[in-house]
């Protein structure tokens, strides 16, 4: 027998191992309960780059939550970021939320304007107040903190990608936050860790760009995003 299929049928036999862990190990993300208040319409702030705490630093501090990321989003992807973010998120939005939507592109010049009239404003009450003036119920506002693209490629990586960013769901009536959820994430390899085979069986196993791995992120952000009608099975 050829040292080649060896390998082959060494690594059939490994996948058929991680396969069966785990399956035997992972559980599927717990929905959350129906929420008590539910909104009618929802703006949706454009995602937002968040530069280090201070020069030098290797962390970011979420402006509406305060939670903290390890930070680093490449000067060329930065636009490039949240683009794919906003994309993703209304499409999720645009086929399963159960309320109305206002998109990004009509909810950030109204943001912008009236950060500009009111600059030591708090984040959370600008937003409310945007969201006062868009007549909602509630804003979602998401950020990104890092966004490093794979070096190398498919079948090899040199560097990984690694992204980090979060959604948050701020009620324009009390200005509160009253959901949130993160993606924080440097892709590794099956071998490293044997309960992403999710993701790998979704996306093949390969390497994925900083892109690919933002959109599989917020997938996974959006399971527990309690206002979304259940996902069409496709076949």
């Amino acid at each position: 027998m050829s040292r080649v299929k060896i390998r082959v049928l060494a690594w059939a036999a490994f996948l058929a191992v991680a396969l069966s862990l785990a399956a035997a190990c992972q559980t599927t993300p717990e929905r959350e309960r129906p929420p008590a208040w539910s909104p009618q319409k929802v703006a949706v702030l454009p995602y937002r780059t968040v530069p280090p705490e201070a020069k030098g630093a290797s962390t970011a501090c979420s402006p509406l939550t305060g939670a903290v990321f390890a930070c680093g989003v490449d000067e060329q992807l930065g636009s490039e970021a949240e683009a794919v973010l906003n994309d993703k998120l209304m499409d999720i939005l645009s086929r399963r939320a159960k309320f109305e939507v206002v998109p990004p592109y009509q909810v950030g010049p109204v943001f912008q304007r009236h950060r500009r009239q009111q600059m030591g404003q708090d984040l959370a009450q600008a937003v409310a107040e945007t969201g006062r003036k868009l007549g909602v119920d509630a804003v979602l506002v998401g950020h990104v903190y890092r966004f490093r693209q794979l070096v190398g490629g498919a079948a090899s990586a040199e560097k990984p990608a690694s992204v980090a960013f979060d959604l948050a769901m701020l009620r324009v009536s009390d200005a509160q936050v009253i959901w949130k959820n993160s993606f924080d994430e440097t892709q590794q390899s099956l071998s490293e860790n044997l309960f992403n085979i999710g993701q790998y069986m979704k996306t093949g196993l390969r390497w994925l760009t900083a892109q690919e791995l933002a959109r599989v992120g917020l997938d996974q952000l959006m399971l527990r995003f309690p206002w979304l009608k259940p996902a069409k099975k496709e076949g």
